[in-house]
C-alpha cells in the first residue's frame, strides 16, 4: 500500500513538472508574440499619426493660402470703396457734397 502512494505521488509530481515546464514554454512563447504585436501596433500607430499631421499641415497651408487670397480680395475691395468715397466726400464746413479731385 505505502508502495503504491509512493508511486501515484511520483506520478504525479512528474505529471506537474511536465505541464510546468511546457506552460513556461508556452506563456515564454506567447508573451513574445505579443510583444511583436505590440511593436507592429506601435509602429502603424505612429505612421498613421504621421500621415495625419503632414496632412493637417498640408490643410494649414491652403487654409493660409485661401486666407490670404481672400485678404487681398478684401484689400481690393476696401480700395475701391475708399475710392468712391474719396470722390463723394462730403466738404463739412458747408454739408455739401463736393467731388474731389483725385
Amino acid at each position: 500500500m505505502l508502495l503504491a502512494v509512493e508511486i501515484i505521488g511520483i506520478l504525479s509530481m512528474l505529471t506537474f513538472v511536465f505541464i510546468g515546464i511546457w506552460s513556461f514554454i508556452i506563456f515564454n512563447k506567447i508573451y513574445g508574440q505579443l510583444k511583436y504585436k505590440n511593436y507592429l501596433i506601435e509602429k502603424i500607430n505612429h505612421n498613421l499619426f504621421l500621415t495625419n499631421k503632414s496632412e493637417d499641415n498640408k490643410n494649414i497651408e491652403d487654409e493660409n493660402a485661401d486666407a490670404s487670397e481672400s485678404i487681398n480680395n478684401v484689400d481690393a475691395n476696401d480700395e475701391k470703396i475708399l475710392k468712391e468715397a474719396s470722390i463723394n466726400a462730403y466738404d463739412f464746413g458747408t454739408l455739401s457734397q463736393d467731388k474731389k479731385e483725385s
